[in-house]
Parts: C-alpha cells; sequence; structure tokens
C-alpha cells in the first residue's frame, strides 16, 4: 500500500493560470484606485442630498450605487457593444432598484413587493389624471435610478478623472 505525500490541497496549475490570467484581464493596474475614487466621488452627492434635507431613503441609495458601478465596471469589460450594455444595465437597474426597494419595505419580501407595485400604481394614476402624488418612495427610486445610470457611466469611462472635471489627460 503506497501512502499518499502530505500536501496541502491545491488547484491544477492550468486552472490556477487561467483563472490569474483572468482576474489579470479583469482589473488593470490602476482600476483599483479608479473604483475607489469613483465609489468617494459618487457617494458625496448622495450624502449631501441627505444632509440638505430630501426625503431619500439611504437604504435604497446607497447599495444601487454601489451595485451601478460594480455592474458598470463589469460591463464595460464585457464583449457587449455599448448600446446593449446600456440597454442591459438600464433592466439591470430597474430591476434591482425594485428589489431593494421592496426589501427596505416593512413586512416580508412579498409584501415588499406588493407595496412598492401600489405605491406605484397610485403614483401613475395620480399623475395621468393631473392629481397629486408626494410619495418619498417613487422620488427614491426616481433618484436611484439617476445614481444608478451615474454609476454606470462613470465605470464605463476608461478614466475617472475624466468624468471629474477633466483632471487629467485622455488616455493614450
Amino acid at each position: 500500500m503506497t501512502s499518499i505525500p502530505n500536501q496541502r490541497f491545491s488547484l491544477p496549475s492550468r486552472l490556477q493560470r487561467q483563472i490569474t490570467q483572468t482576474w489579470r484581464n479583469l482589473f488593470a493596474p490602476g482600476d483599483w484606485l479608479t473604483l475607489i475614487i469613483a465609489f468617494v466621488l459618487l457617494f458625496m452627492p448622495v450624502l449631501a442630498l441627505s444632509a440638505a434635507g430630501w426625503p431619500l431613503d439611504l437604504r435604497t441609495i446607497i447599495p444601487v450605487t454601489c451595485l451601478s458601478l460594480g455592474f458598470g465596471f463589469l460591463l464595460a469589460r464585457s464583449q457587449y457593444n455599448e448600446l446593449l450594455a446600456l440597454i442591459m444595465s438600464g433592466i439591470y437597474g430597474v430591476a434591482l432598484i425594485f428589489l431593494v426597494a421592496s426589501i427596505n419595505e416593512p413586512g416580508n419580501l412579498i409584501d415588499g413587493f406588493g407595496s412598492v407595485l401600489t405605491r406605484i400604481f397610485q403614483w401613475g394614476v395620480a399623475a395621468a389624471t393631473g392629481g397629486l402624488n408626494q410619495d418619498d418612495l417613487i422620488f427614491t427610486m426616481l433618484v436611484a435610478l439617476l445614481f444608478w445610470f451615474l454609476g454606470y457611466n462613470i465605470a464605463c469611462i476608461s478614466s475617472v478623472w475624466i468624468v471629474f472635471g477633466g483632471l487629467s489627460y485622455p488616455p493614450a
């Protein structure tokens, strides 16, 4: 009977090289710093709107902003063309905003979906009939959609400095 040498578990070298190569292709040398700067610069207006007393639910806006940068970063490095990536981002954005808003509603997730749908329907009826509806949830969801597309566009542009004031020259 032969004994197996005591070696720690490791991935086969081919799989390990493939994972390492994929990671290096996904993240260029300055991407981590760019993402951190984008997070900080994108959260400044979110926190400013909150400090100004706007009726925003930060439990909805902050996760949506984080997810928008993440999805934008991944879609920018995908092999989809810009139009398809924008359409996909819009669909993901609406779905994730709806999901996060439903999670933040009282009760379980199913009750949250029902509550969000009811409030959207009431807002739509008021908008169509010329009525007035000042629901904070709808306003929060619309602002979250704006931050979704802002975060997506920041992540898709190759240099965050171009977005925030042209502080450096465009990449070569």
